[in-house]
């Protein structure tokens, strides 16, 4: 009868680990997938949604904010068709892709350079810099997020 019950009770520890370390796969999986579907979400924005959110952090007017996300609208057309030209070349190979990096990081940056000219033309130097120090900050706190992630259980 012992030898039964210790058998019993060896079977039991071993099928509650084996569900223990199930669980934890899950969970963790669970979380990936929350996260990213958060990060999807708030890194597509549309035009309209970010002249609003411009609108409300610097106080546009009506009309700077129609000029505002019509050029967002121009912007992400730009965007859309230099993904679309950089997937095309990605298909070719790996033997350049260190030139082709640099490229698009030129390219990126002096895209950058023309949307804040153009932003500074319709809203002013003043608000530019504050947008700019806005999304400095939120760049800064999701970087950190991402270096110290907080695990909760």
């Amino acid at each position: 009868m012992k030898k039964y019950l210790f058998l019993v009770t060896a079977l039991l520890l071993t099928m509650s680990m084996s569900m223990s370390a199930q669980n934890n796969n899950r969970r963790n999986d669970s979380r990936r997938g929350m996260n990213n579907r958060r990060s999807e979400q708030m890194m597509r924005m549309t035009p309209q949604e970010r002249a609003d959110l411009m609108a409300k952090e610097l106080d546009l007017t009506s009309e700077q904010k129609a000029k505002v996300q019509a050029l967002a609208e121009k912007q992400e057309k730009e965007r859309l068709e230099q993904m679309e030209a950089h997937r095309k070349q990605r298909d070719m190979g790996r033997q350049n892709q260190v030139a082709r990096r640099d490229e698009m990081r030129a390219q990126r940056l002096k895209a950058v350079e023309e949307h804040n000219a153009e932003l500074e033309k319709i809203i002013g130097k003043e608000k530019v810099e504050k947008w700019n120090e806005l999304r400095k900050d939120v760049r800064d706190t999701n970087r950190a997020g991402r270096r110290n992630p907080v695990r909760s259980n």
